[in-house]
């Protein structure tokens, strides 16, 4: 297993600035302090990019953060112990896996959960309720100037 490290130490601890490369291709560039990463940017062996906190322990994903996906899909929200948990928006890319413009609402371990607003590339909007990704309670459907109010 091979590492590739260059950055400040202080009493032989990572702290400060430095880079930091992974035997399987990640790499990260950012701070450390007593020897946990704690900001920066991680590149992801399979293309997707975070940019934002970190646990204490520099271990997970934890705070506000920026996740880009290698398909083009951007998160910009909150992370809880390396999960999307939180208020967070993700836009896709149109075109290639999905018709899904945006979501903009809560999550629960990377899934919508909570109140949040998806809209389709077609204009079509959901606003409302969702469980586990799926439509549930109250929400309110828009789908080309027509208003529906449907539960789920």
């Amino acid at each position: 297993m091979r590492m590739a490290i260059a950055m400040e130490w202080k009493k032989n601890n990572a702290n400060g600035k430095g880079v930091y490369i992974y035997a399987n291709g990640d790499r990260i560039e950012g701070e450390w302090k007593d020897d946990s990463y704690v900001k920066g940017v991680y590149f992801y062996k399979n293309g997707d990019r975070y940019e934002g906190d970190w646990s204490k322990d520099g271990t997970k994903r934890n705070g506000i953060g920026t996740l880009t996906y290698a398909d083009g899909s951007v998160y910009v929200g909150e992370f809880q112990d390396g999960e999307i948990n939180g208020k967070g928006n993700i836009t896709f890319p149109k075109g290639k896996k999905t018709q899904t413009k945006s979501y903009d609402g809560y999550w629960k371990n990377g899934k919508y959960n909570g109140w949040g607003t998806m809209i389709w590339y077609n204009g079509s909007r959901y606003e409302g309720q969702w469980l586990e990704q799926k439509l549930h309670g109250y929400g309110e459907y828009t789908r080309h100037l027509q208003n529906s109010n449907i539960m789920w």
